[in-house]
């Protein structure tokens, strides 16, 4: 591709161009490549320009003062000073020693791996989703709604274009409390009810440790013998921690399935010499500040996860699961008015919504298994009788943010929605009324959009809390806001 071309890298690694061959030489003239230096190019000879796209990266606002500057993804996306949009290749590629060193990652870039990315995993959950004929059905049902009820229809049969904008420019929000945000912070992902459900596991919870980004960074884990060991270690500290808060009179084996491999790490005798020896193990190819990071980790993150299935997150409706909405992280596309939800607003960058794993309705998804939609939305046709028609009925109605023409089917939702509302019996609706409108609605009527059930912190664009709740978060999460 222009950006990562094995014959352009050659080309501007050579001293000089003769002593290249011809091939390298009549590639590199012949096609274009994008400059590796993006807005920060310095060359003003004119054949450059002519045969070099150059492409304005986003700054990143900390400059020279960046403190991401060990991640891979950090450094792909945004320009820093002296530094080339397009680092050289590395040799070593993912076997480098040295990827973790500043110094030879400003200058290096690195096979990135899923673990090391803030890449957002997939787990088809919009299998057997027809997105583009939902959306035909979507433009249809609403269309013959108005025709029949004879309402005002739209003026040129066009949607405003400030609609379309703001659709188009609107990002989903994420309500949540304070203790389920530090413990986002701790886990380094947003997630999703059920994911947070199998946070009750010990075992489950030591896998999430071990996935951590921060552990991940540590290039000796990479090696199967020390990620053997320090996966042992680190599920015996999490049951240690999970054995502390379990009711005396019965223990987590109880109520844990059991890894025979793992059944001594239940016994406390064995499970603290486990940790002994595992300790003695690690910290003879880790160094100390790693063995603290691995400790740390293990310990504060089964103690986020025992308080939060101690105190439930979320509203946990009964449908959710019949919906299989539970596995994805609940949104509002706009303005998002649940307060139930929590006084932490999330707000997530836009390119989420692309993700083949999210979704979104008019509506809750939960209002489509009681059936209110149809009340509220009577375009929908008659009320479906039984409660598995309804929830077929919901599968059909989803959009997706990625398919062409997105826009206007929801546009004419949110229109007909508005009107309905406000009994004016027009499409000829402003944006500026629509949105008067949401305001004045509870939030499970306003969009829903349903995103992955994993989303690492790279995908919060902002977050919003009042003071007050920024002083009742502990001195870490505090910490970690104010240095971000």
């Amino acid at each position: 591709t222009p950006y990562h071309c094995s014959l352009h890298e050659q080309f501007i690694l050579g001293k000089n161009s003769r002593s290249l061959s011809d091939e390298i030489n009549q590639h590199c003239l012949n096609l274009a490549h994008v400059c590796v230096f993006g807005r920060n190019c310095t060359d003003n000879d004119p054949l450059h320009w002519e045969k070099y796209i150059h492409v304005p990266r986003s700054l990143c606002s900390y400059g020279d003062r960046c403190k991401k500057l060990l991640e891979e993804d950090h450094l792909n996306s945004f320009t820093h000073p002296n530094i080339r949009d397009i680092r050289l290749l590395c040799k070593y590629a993912d076997e480098c020693c040295d990827r973790h060193k500043a110094k030879h990652l400003t200058k290096f870039r690195h096979i990135i791996t899923l673990e090391d990315s803030g890449i957002v995993r997939y787990y088809n959950l919009n299998q057997n989703i027809d997105f583009v004929q939902n959306q035909k059905d979507t433009v249809e049902r609403v269309r013959r709604y108005v025709q029949k009820e004879k309402w005002e229809p739209l003026l040129s049969e066009s949607i405003p274009q400030e609609i379309i904008n703001w659709i188009r420019a609107v990002r989903p929000v994420h309500r949540c409390r304070p203790e389920l945000f530090e413990s986002i912070l701790l886990h380094g992902h947003v997630m999703s009810r059920d994911y947070m459900d199998q946070l009750k596991d010990p075992v489950f919870v030591a896998t999430s440790v071990f996935q951590h980004r921060e552990l991940h960074q540590i290039k000796y884990l990479k090696e199967k013998q020390c990620s053997k060991d320090a996966k042992e270690y680190i599920q015996a500290l999490v049951i240690e921690e999970f054995e502390k808060a379990h009711p005396k009179d019965r223990t987590i084996a109880d109520t844990t399935k059991l890894d025979k491999k793992s059944y001594e790490a239940y016994n406390s005798k064995s499970r603290n010499e486990l940790i002994k020896n595992k300790e003695v193990l690690l910290s003879d190819i880790l160094s100390k500040s790693e063995m603290q990071i691995v400790k740390t980790k293990a310990i504060e993150i089964a103690q986020a996860s025992i308080k939060l299935h101690a105190n439930p997150a979320g509203i946990g409706h009964p449908p959710d699961k019949e919906l299989g909405t539970n596995r994805n992280v609940f949104t509002i596309l706009g303005p998002h008015l649940g307060h139930y939800y929590g006084d932490v607003f999330i707000v997530f960058k836009r390119e989420i919504l692309h993700h083949p794993d999210a979704n979104f309705s008019i509506q809750a998804a939960t209002s489509y298994a009681s059936g209110n939609c149809f009340k509220l939305r009577p375009w929908l046709g008659s009320p479906l009788a039984s409660k598995e028609e309804r929830i077929k009925f919901f599968h059909k109605s989803k959009l997706h943010a990625a398919i062409p023409g997105y826009e206007y089917a929801t546009a004419l939702e949110l229109i007909a929605l508005t009107s309905f509302e406000s009994k004016k019996k027009s499409m000829n609706i402003d944006l500026a009324t629509i949105l008067k409108c949401w305001l004045a609605r509870d939030a499970h009527q306003s969009i829903e959009a349903h995103l992955p059930q994993l989303i690492p912190l790279d995908y919060i664009d902002r977050i919003y809390m009042s003071q007050n709740i920024f002083d009742l978060l502990n001195s870490r999460t505090r910490e970690f806001i104010n240095t971000t």
